[in-house]
């Protein structure tokens, strides 16, 4: 079985500023000793954690500059401002990539970059 080849071009450094984001919030909101994956599906680079989890009414605000949600704060995750993913998302944005977040409480999440 031959598999398709896929050629990406992208923004190096954007690209690497995204993925360090997404990397650093799956390992901080993880248990320790858990799995991050770290998946490129066709047109789409995908983090996959075993963490908390992000609640639905959340999921829309998580991008917005200096917001928490209330399960990081509670979590003892009190060492960030709420600006990664905000950054994330603007990087993301002005190269023409989407980023988007799939997650349920308890369950971990997966943020996937589009190409």
């Amino acid at each position: 079985m031959q598999v398709p080849s896929v050629t990406h071009v992208v923004a190096v450094a954007a690209v690497t500023q995204i993925l360090g984001t997404l990397i650093d919030n799956a390992i901080k909101y993880s248990a320790l000793g858990s799995t991050v994956v770290i998946r490129l599906d066709g047109q789409t680079l995908s983090v996959v954690d075993q963490g908390i989890g992000i609640a639905k009414k959340d999921q829309a605000k998580i991008f917005d500059r200096f917001y928490r949600s209330d399960e990081a704060r509670t979590r003892g995750h009190s060492s960030g401002y709420g600006l990664g993913l905000a950054i994330a998302k603007a990087v993301a944005d002005k190269n023409g990539y989407q980023l988007s977040v799939k997650s349920e409480p308890g369950q971990g999440s997966t943020f996937s970059l589009h190409f």
